[in-house]
């Protein structure tokens, strides 16, 4: 009985040194002091049970509530040096009031953490270096493109609808955007550079890198973590501003591709939307704010209204014009555009404002933008 005893513990200690977990933080150039105030925000989380009744009517219930110590790294970027500290509640087991959160540090760490802090930061400066070197491919025009449209070549803008604006700058980012075998050039010719570089993952053990979150493992530890900073080399920027016939004060219009790495060592591939602007605005912001037609060009209002479909709701709210889902009609297709003739906002049927609403190609809000009414 006492050999099964001593077995269990012997089980359980060797449980916990052969699988160690970490939570990480990479900083740009943190000293000490800035990496314990990082440290300190990743509280472990309390988990808590009702255990009878207490006497005094004030307080109810009783509680005893636990928490996972959490061990965290704060690597330096710059100096690669590791701060490692223990976040943690004292008196476990009772009531969350009566529990404080600490951090202390952390005298030492298996010298896996080292190695695979060391692995995860010079895998992502490869990363840096091949987004790097698409973009300038992009920007040197050795790229290659699906079509005429998304070359470097010409340039010019539509002061009104009436007048085509397929060479302007938002035009050949929103046409780069939606083109499928771009970001497939994008995807192939960043795969290309991982393989010059030998780029490979197999020394770990399971793997994941992003744009901004990791998590990587070997030898009974494992690090998952996030920047606190995303630098602004980690994405490919395809950008159609940079052109010399390309007015200098003309609003930035560009396409972001972030790459990601699996665990086989193949590169991934996502559009950015807060680093893929139109016409000087995000689609990250351009979801989250109502614009006005007037606030943005009419070449971008026309563009929304050929390349995507949408609902208009009026001035008070209701939804007009084609409802999703009626008949076969796709939502939206065929009502009036958001900028009337001659690029004026236009009213009608007594006059008001009418929001446009746009959604991608799977049904997800992208922007709305008020303009006319039919």
């Amino acid at each position: 009985m006492y050999k099964f005893i001593i077995c269990l513990v012997l089980l359980s200690v060797s449980g916990k040194t052969f699988s160690q977990d970490f939570k990480a933080r990479i900083c740009k150039d943190c000293t000490y002091s800035e990496a314990k105030e990082i440290a300190k925000k990743l509280k472990p989380k309390l988990v808590c049970q009702q255990v009878g009744r207490n006497p005094n009517p004030v307080f109810g219930s009783e509680e005893q509530c636990y928490s996972t110590t959490n061990k965290v790294l704060v690597v330096n970027q710059a100096t690669r040096e590791i701060f490692g500290f223990y976040n943690e509640h004292s008196n476990q087991g009772t009531p969350r009031y009566n529990m404080s959160n600490t951090l202390r540090d952390m005298s030492s760490y298996p010298t896996a953490v080292d190695t695979l802090i060391n692995d995860v930061l010079d895998t992502y400066a490869q990363l840096d270096e091949i987004a790097a070197q698409v973009t300038a491919d992009f920007n040197q025009g050795t790229m290659p493109s699906s079509t005429e449209k998304l070359k470097f070549n010409t340039y010019s803008t539509a002061n009104t609808t009436n007048a085509t604006c397929d060479n302007a700058p938002e035009a050949k980012a929103m046409n780069a955007m939606l083109d499928g075998r771009n970001m497939a050039n994008v995807q192939n010719r960043a795969q290309e550079y991982a393989r010059q570089k030998q780029l490979d993952t197999r020394s770990f053990h399971k793997t994941r890198f992003t744009g901004v979150n990791f998590g990587v493992s070997a030898g009974g530890v494992s690090v998952g973590g996030t920047w606190e900073y995303v630098p602004e080399n980690r994405t490919v920027i395809q950008n159609f501003t940079l052109n010399t016939d390309v007015p200098v004060n003309y609003p930035r219009n560009q396409v972001a591709y972030e790459l990601s790495l699996d665990s086989a060592g193949f590169i991934g591939i996502e559009l950015n939307k807060n680093a893929t602007i139109l016409d000087g605005i995000s689609l990250g912001v351009l979801k989250q704010v109502n614009f006005s037609v007037s606030q943005i060009s009419n070449c971008l209002a026309e563009l929304f209204d050929k390349k995507f479909p949408k609902s208009i709701s009026s001035p008070g709210g209701g939804a007009i014009g084609t409802p999703a889902g009626s008949g076969s009609a796709p939502l939206g297709w065929g009502n009036i555009p958001v900028v009337r003739g001659g690029g004026r906002l236009g009213t009608s049927g007594g006059g008001g404002t009418c929001t446009h609403h746009y959604y991608d190609h799977h049904g997800h809000p992208m922007a709305s933008i008020q303009g006319a009414c039919p």
